[in-house]
């Protein structure tokens, strides 16, 4: 049976469950299982699981992982959920919530209920995806806001 590495960030506050159920599900059609387990620390720890696995591929939820953070998965095919797009080893793909996007969707809807003042709590950690996300509530908001003042950040 072919089989897919599901590996899961010891940083994620939560398991990924969706994820996996989704991936999961595509992969029962295939006649496929999927393993999942936390990420490895090391090449080596690594190594020994692509050995005993002979996995056709992998997916790498890494969430918040630092960006130098580099495991050699050879010639194994790697699909990387919730990485930095600019830490990606050449060559990957990469599956990215857009944070951008959702801020600007979220101030979208607060001026369609006719709000006029703005506050956004930003991820206490300060994660990448959080202050993309500022960044779009932010900058929509400008767009229609003539007093900076009115946007909490």
């Amino acid at each position: 049976m072919n089989v897919i590495l599901f590996f899961t960030s010891e940083t994620k506050s939560r398991a990924p469950t969706e994820e996996i159920l989704g991936a999961k599900d595509i992969a029962a059609r295939m006649n496929w299982l999927v393993q999942a387990m936390e990420m490895p620390r090391t090449d080596r720890a690594l190594a020994r699981l692509l050995d005993f696995w002979s996995p056709i591929g992998v997916i790498a939820e890494c969430g918040e992982l630092p960006a130098n953070f580099d495991l050699d998965f050879g010639r194994t095919p790697v699909v990387y959920i919730d990485r930095d797009p600019k830490s990606l080893p050449r060559g990957s793909f990469c599956v990215i919530h857009d944070s951008v996007n959702a801020g600007e969707t979220a101030a979208r809807h607060l001026l369609m209920t006719g709000c006029e003042n703005f506050a956004f709590v930003p991820n206490p950690e300060r994660f990448r995806w959080s202050d993309d996300r500022q960044r779009g509530f932010a900058d929509a908001l400008a767009l229609v806001t003539e007093d900076k003042n009115e946007i909490w950040i």
